[in-house]
């Protein structure tokens, strides 16, 4: 069996959630005869939960047919940092009957692979060897961190979504292969979680930006006849999820800049102009958020920029 011979899995920690005893002796096996040893079963959805704190998973198998509620919740929240301390072990899903609205809801927590039931032991090893080799690159959003979704149409295509997506730690390579670089380190962990701020910052700002210059745009089009008021709610709880995040990178620039844009919409919705300048300030200010990020060439000069046309304009409207 080729996983014996070209993996090392002796120290490789399995929690396995499965209620039913004929699955999780099914699994058991399959898991045994491809080369597992350390496998801890678990019947109930807050067991699971305290064995992952407590056992540190390389590769956690939940069977999503029984509390599909739960069991998406338990994903989500380590991805979300909220249970254990490796919110990027491997995480797979098993089902005996796959439907389309459960697997798109259990695919949006950010499981790396879902297996429709019964497998054979040669398919699990072959998804599993595809876990070790060609584990996706992570993606986060407002709402979601897991393995990126999009296929790719070219390898231009790839190259250039990478600056979209980043590795994250996988224990489980680091564990059979012996590969450094995969290991799920604290300091490894804690740089890929900032990289998680750091693109979710960006796309909240980005969004702050494009609402923005759409709010002057639709003002202009309609010659001023536009109410704002449902863009200022969006873009204020935008911001307000920018301030979060903000506090975790430790940027006193971000910071600086979070408030100051805070300022602005407070301004825009105390005004009678839909068309306000303002706008212009939050564009401008979401652009210099991202360059500081990303450590672009300009964050200053962009940073200062949206500072000083920030307070001279509530200066002027506060006058």
């Amino acid at each position: 069996m080729y996983a014996a011979t070209n993996y090392y899995l002796d120290d490789v920690e399995i929690v396995l959630f499965a209620p039913s005893p004929a699955i999780r002796r099914t699994l058991r096996e399959a898991l045994n005869n491809v080369g597992f040893r350390t496998i801890q079963e678990f019947i109930d959805v807050d067991q699971t939960r305290d064995a992952i704190v407590t056992y540190g998973p390389d590769l956690l198998i939940l069977d999503l047919d029984h509390d599909r509620e739960g069991i998406c919740s338990v994903i989500s929240d380590i991805r979300h940092g909220k249970i254990g301390s490796n919110p990027f072990l491997v995480i797979m899903l098993l089902t005996w009957a796959p439907e389309v609205n459960a697997v798109n809801v259990a695919m949006q927590t950010g499981v790396d692979d879902i297996i429709m039931m019964p497998i054979s032991v040669r398919l699990l090893e072959q998804r599993i060897d595809n876990l070790i080799n060609n584990r996706k690159r992570f993606v986060a959003t407002e709402d979601y961190v897991g393995p990126e979704r999009r296929a790719y149409s070219s390898s231009e295509d790839e190259e250039e979504s990478n600056e979209n997506n980043f590795k994250v730690p996988n224990s489980l390579r680091y564990k059979t292969t012996g590969d450094k670089s995969a290991a799920a380190h604290k300091d490894v962990i804690e740089d890929a979680s900032q990289l998680i701020t750091q693109h979710r910052l960006t796309e909240l700002t980005t969004q702050v930006s494009a609402l923005a210059a759409q709010a002057k745009n639709q003002a202009k089009r309609l010659n001023g006849d536009n109410n704002p008021a449902k863009t200022l709610i969006k873009v204020t709880r935008l911001l307000d999820q920018i301030s979060s995040h903000v506090d975790a990178q430790g940027n006193d620039n971000l910071i600086i800049l979070a408030d100051s844009m805070h300022r602005v919409v407070n301004v825009i919705a105390e005004t009678d102009d839909p068309a306000h300048t303002l706008w212009d300030i939050l564009v401008l200010s979401g652009h210099a958020m991202s360059a500081i990020l990303w450590d672009r060439a300009g964050a200053s000069e962009l940073v200062i920029t949206a500072l000083d046309q920030a307070m001279a304009a509530i200066g002027t409207e506060g006058g």
